[in-house]
């Protein structure tokens, strides 16, 4: 056991507590929950972080949240989100969080004890972060590194022990600089009396991930465009799905640079020239906006 311990998972979003912070969630340490929801068919994971609430935030801010690697390179973080306590829904607010190079970078510069960070970023757009809005963080993980595939199987102690010193936080992003704007040392952890573990079904599972697909896709008040790309994650060759003509794609990279567009009918293209990481696309469907994250994995 001594050896498994060694090899806990910890996450560790760090947050900002000062008035620059102004795009991040604020919480406290004696109240937060962590749930950990498991889906033991197809070893799926989402943990769920609640009681927190958020700060204000400005259209054009940005905000940075860092995940290390310890699940392994074989784990695949689909989503990470900010949703409302009751209702689940996005927060309107935040731009779709996706992964960046640079913020991983600035994580570790900010915590030199470890090494492999994932670092997302999302910006505040137009409709700006209502400050003391109760939230909660879902980082949803589309399978677990084969090493970790047995955890799904194994009982609510044993799932419990494995998350048991996840720690979390924010920090907001100077886009300009590339660089966390305070690099807040404050980690928290939470031991397993903060933990609970769920174990849900594929279809609860697809649910979590529906709500945020319906939200960041929604074209209209009644009207969702059915859009999906594959492969994803993808070295080669990108094939689009979608229920509509797509007459243009856009592919931005974290800090939202252009780094590829196509106008006219695409139903594929190449993406072998992008480095690995995360992208955004945007696809024009019927005059209609719709946006997905693309992993680039070579």
């Amino acid at each position: 056991m001594k050896t498994l311990f060694t090899c806990l998972v910890t996450l560790f979003l760090f947050v900002g507590m000062s008035e620059r912070s102004s795009a991040c969630v604020d919480y406290h340490p004696d109240s937060v929950v962590v749930n950990i929801l498991a889906d033991t068919i197809n070893c799926n994971i989402i943990i769920e972080v609640s009681n927190l609430n958020m700060f204000g935030g400005n259209p054009n801010d940005f905000c940075s949240c860092g995940i290390t690697n310890a699940l392994g390179d074989g784990t695949n973080i689909l989503w990470v989100a900010f949703v409302d306590a009751v209702t689940n829904e996005p927060v309107e607010g935040f731009d779709l969080w996706g992964y960046a190079d640079a913020a991983g970078t600035s994580w570790e510069d900010a915590d030199p004890g470890t090494i492999d960070w994932n670092g997302f970023i999302s910006n505040v757009n137009s409709a700006g972060i209502v400050a003391g809005q109760d939230v909660k963080l879902w980082i949803i993980i589309d399978s677990l590194d084969s090493q970790w595939s047995w955890v799904c199987g194994s009982d609510e102690g044993t799932v419990m022990e494995i998350f048991g010193q996840l720690s979390f936080g924010t920090d907001e992003w100077d886009n300009d600089g590339q660089e966390l704007a305070d690099t807040h040392q404050d980690i928290t952890s939470f031991s397993a009396a903060w933990i609970n573990v769920y174990f849900i079904t594929p279809e609860e599972y697809q649910e979590h991930i529906d709500i945020l697909e319906n939200h960041y896709n929604s074209v209209g008040e009644n009207e969702v465009v059915e859009f999906n790309m594959y492969p994803n994650p993808s070295s080669t060759t990108l094939h689009l799905n979608a229920n509509g003509q797509v007459e243009q794609l856009i592919i931005r990279d974290m800090v939202g640079r252009e780094v590829f567009t196509q106008k006219g009918k695409v139903k594929e293209l190449e993406v072998s020239h992008l480095p690995n990481g995360m992208y955004i696309v945007q696809v024009e469907i019927n005059g209609h906006l719709v946006t997905q994250n693309l992993q680039i994995r070579h």
